[in-house]
């Protein structure tokens, strides 16, 4: 109801979005994540909790994307690296090259 009232209230889709991947809604969580970021420049945990939304329902090329720009920042980032490097397994994804950046 928030959110209808003020769609740009963004901390309401953060909550929306926590809440949604505490239910394992990912596709919802995904969604709510792509509004808060469309309104908010967001945090590295905001844009690896997306990261992990896009594995969960499949994306994995945007998945990996997100996760390369977090090792961008920081290059020791475990949970980056562990995320990144679940979307480049084989048969992650179809067309697993296209996921890759080589």
């Amino acid at each position: 109801a928030l959110l209808t009232q003020a769609p740009a209230c963004i901390d309401a889709h953060c909550i929306r979005s926590r809440i949604s991947m505490e239910l394992q809604d990912y596709p919802v969580a995904a969604h709510s994540w792509e509004q808060f970021h469309s309104l908010a420049k967001g945090s590295p945990e905001t844009h690896r909790c997306l990261a992990q939304c896009y594995q969960q329902i499949g994306r994995w090329k945007e998945a990996a994307d997100l996760f390369r720009d977090l090792l961008v920042n920081d290059a020791e980032d475990g949970d980056a690296l562990m995320g990144l490097g679940l979307c480049e397994l084989p048969g992650s994804c179809p067309g697993f090259r296209e996921c890759s950046p080589n």
